[in-house]
């Protein structure tokens, strides 16, 4: 567990009082707000007053002046724009951290990092061999090979393309899921965020505006604009459930109904996997229709109603079971269904985005 309380030093100074889960933490904000200097902070590389504790061990008390070094602090640290060294091979890269590290894991192993971020057939390679994807594979397998008991990663995939980073969030996933490392990741991508991060933390301004279950948090339209603008939306786990060839759809179990959503075969089944939908792309109906083209519908009660701004559109926040959509819909469609709280409604959902 991560827990810090820190005011840092210089003309632009970031507070932060915080207690991190032991999971992936999004650190969200615009740009200037902080983020990256709170991470500096955490390595001890950004002069800091306070105190950072983790797993019991303080890293820094200002009170009793403890302060641990930056290379004793067992971090795992990936910077915007990460890169390899340019005159050793994807094999020597990859050695460097065990060479020169003191820390010592048994559940980290080279072959083990090689085989999970499938590099064997690069490690040959000189490091101008590679493509963009491949780099940041790379470069986080020999972060993870300094054997880390904390990670930061600080956009790690800036610059790469949408293919590029569906092809990376699994490698991503998998330092929470197989290494079970406590993580804090910078991105100003929601698509990320909403993959990746069950927690999230908003920076505005070097402070903390808004901690929470990120689908909390992408939810609050107050902070829309600190979320880079970011359209109201949902965030809904689902468990894949087949996929249909035929029609090139993959399957999805959401509560007791089932959703499809264009075939995307790295799914397996039994997986679970997230989805966002925006609110807008949420209609509701008190009876379910019949011969629409809206595939995926979810019954449920409608538990909230944000009417708190002025304009033509409401929130309506529909629960069942687990899981909680948002639906954007008009004023007029409001009173003119009498939709209240407690009502029994349909959600029809026109689009849906995988992670």
């Amino acid at each position: 567990m991560l827990h810090i309380r820190i005011e840092t030093i210089g003309e632009f100074r970031v507070f932060v009082d915080h207690e991190f889960p032991k999971s992936i933490t999004a650190v969200f904000g615009p740009s200037g707000s902080g983020k990256s200097t709170m991470l500096r902070a955490i390595t001890g590389m950004e002069p800091s007053r306070g105190f950072i504790r983790f797993d019991g061990n303080e890293w820094l008390n200002s009170d009793s002046n403890v302060f641990i070094r930056p290379h004793q602090r067992p971090i795992g640290y990936v910077r915007q724009n990460a890169q390899l060294f340019p005159h050793l091979t994807v094999q020597d890269n990859l050695a460097y951290p065990i060479k020169y590290s003191k820390r010592q894991g048994e559940n980290i192993t080279f072959d083990g990092v090689v085989e999970d971020f499938e590099l064997s057939s690069l490690l040959s390679r000189r490091t101008n061999q590679v493509s963009g994807g491949e780099t940041q594979r790379i470069i986080l397998a020999r972060m993870l090979l300094s054997q880390p008991k904390l990670l930061l990663l600080d956009e790690p995939l800036t610059g790469l393309d949408l293919q590029r980073k569906a092809e990376i969030l699994p490698f991503l996933e998998s330092l929470q899921t197989k290494y079970h490392i406590p993580t804090l990741y910078v991105s100003h991508a929601v698509d990320e965020v909403t993959a990746l991060c069950p927690h999230t933390i908003v920076l505005a301004a070097g402070k903390v505006q808004a901690t929470g279950q990120t689908p909390e948090v992408l939810e609050r339209r107050d902070l829309a604009e600190l979320l880079g603008g970011s359209e109201p939306s949902s965030i809904i786990s689902a468990k894949v459930v087949g996929h249909d060839s035929r029609y090139h759809l993959t399957k999805l179990e959401v509560e007791d109904r089932i959703w499809s959503v264009p075939m995307h075969l790295p799914l397996t089944l039994g997986e679970t996997t997230t989805l966002r939908i925006r609110a807008r792309d949420v209609s509701l109906a008190k009876v379910e229709p019949e011969a629409i083209s809206v595939r995926n519908i979810l019954r449920g009660e409608i538990v909230a109603i944000d009417d708190s701004e002025s304009g033509p559109s409401v929130n309506c926040f529909i629960q069942t079971g687990q899981t909680r959509i948002q639906a954007q819909i008009t004023r007029a469609s409001l009173d003119e269904l009498s939709l209240r709280i407690d009502d029994t409604v349909f959600a029809l959902v026109k689009s849906v985005t995988l992670g």
